[in-house]
């Protein structure tokens, strides 16, 4: 971890330059430079905006899992990394950068469900100082009406 955060601190900038893009690519060398480090294959992790158009998405026994569009082979979701996703205020949620193209079955199964649990902790643990500053109630037809076209959502998804 010293070796990454050296190189973190000598240059790290959301700019696309050889074998450097901000903290992340230091990372593709750890299993060069470090024994026991290994890339990870399972097709359910390391899913993000980048590579989610490669897949859709279902569920099963309360389950999420993914299919890859390409091959027909399914595996459970492990991991999904919500890059960009904020909340703007109680009205604008912003899933992801504009170059990426979520499927609809993301947003329904992943997206949607991420943000209905993190809703639920924050009520559960009464953080009304969280990410919408009040407390909030997802209305299901506001959700169901997303326009799946856009990364940004201005609709009244929360009360």
């Amino acid at each position: 971890m010293r070796w990454w955060a050296d190189k973190c601190i000598e240059w790290c900038f959301a700019v696309n330059e050889k074998n450097r893009f901000g903290d992340q690519m230091y990372l593709d060398f750890f299993h060069e430079k470090f024994e026991g480090v290994h890339d990870l294959e399972h097709l359910g992790g390391g899913v993000a905006p980048w590579n989610v158009s490669q897949y859709s998405f279902f569920e099963r026994e309360g389950k999420i899992f993914l299919q890859e569009r390409a091959t027909g082979s399914k595996a459970p979701l492990v991991f999904y990394h919500f890059h960009s996703l904020s909340f703007f205020n109680k009205d604008v949620v912003h899933f992801a950068d504009n170059m990426y193209c979520l499927p609809d079955t993301a947003l329904v199964f992943v997206y949607k469900k991420y943000i209905r649990y993190t809703e639920q902790i924050c009520r559960t643990y009464q953080l009304k100082e969280g990410i919408w500053r009040n407390e909030c109630v997802f209305r299901d037809d506001d959700m169901d009406r997303l326009d799946h076209k856009k990364n940004y959502y201005q609709y009244s998804l929360f009360c």
